[in-house]
């Protein structure tokens, strides 16, 4: 759920409408990108378990949404098809048969501007505003962060957000308000940090924890 919402809808790249998992040892990693952006979930697992697949986004969700109350759920993956068992039931899905793009390099190392925010607080504003535009831009500085957005046909919005925590220099870019909100509703989280190169470079938010 964390990250099937970064997969793409167009049929005419499948492999981006599917979440790839990739167990390497103790770890699972689920990625998924419509190309414009890029989820990244990586959690423990209890053995040490290799493979690399992707699974349909849609069919995904669906299956999980089916053992929300199981305590236990067991994966089967064959060359084919992923299979989810847990108490009584058993669940299979065909695999997307095509290599994943490596995501080694996606998500940058270093920034130049961090914003922390309390999530609740920055989707509030968020939503205000974003109505009356398809962009948001995003003013900050040390004393100040605001959201505007303007639009010759339904006029303009702007609001400001009182408990911030920024690090760096004046700072502006615009965002796309929906791809924003879906990621932090993702996260599930109070607060999130926005971390930024320059105001044409892509960003990340992350779960602070």
């Amino acid at each position: 759920e964390q990250t099937a919402f970064s997969a793409s809808n167009k049929e005419t790249r499948p492999i981006f409408t599917g979440v790839n998992l990739e167990a390497n040892g103790s770890k699972l990693t689920a990625i998924a990108t419509d190309t414009a952006r890029f989820a990244k979930k990586t959690v423990d697992l209890n053995a040490q378990v290799h493979f690399n697949v992707t699974i349909p986004a849609k069919k995904l969700v669906d299956i999980t949404k089916s053992f929300e109350d199981a305590d236990m759920v067991t994966v089967y993956i064959a060359d084919r098809k992923a299979m989810f068992s847990f108490g009584n039931t058993l669940i299979s899905t065909r695999l997307i048969n095509a290599p994943y793009a490596s995501a080694k390099n996606i998500i940058p190392l270093t920034f130049n501007y961090t914003l922390a925010v309390n999530a609740r607080e920055f989707l509030n504003a968020l939503d205000r505003v974003s109505s009356f535009g398809q962009t948001v831009t995003l003013i900050v500085n040390e004393d100040e962060l605001e959201l505007m957005s303007r639009s010759p046909e339904t006029g303009s919005a702007n609001a400001k957000i009182s408990t911030f925590h920024f690090s760096g220099n004046n700072f502006e870019i615009k965002i796309n308000p929906q791809h924003v909100s879906d990621a932090i509703r993702a996260l599930g989280s109070e607060d999130v940090t926005f971390s930024f190169i320059s105001n044409g470079s892509p960003f990340v938010v992350r779960n602070v924890k």
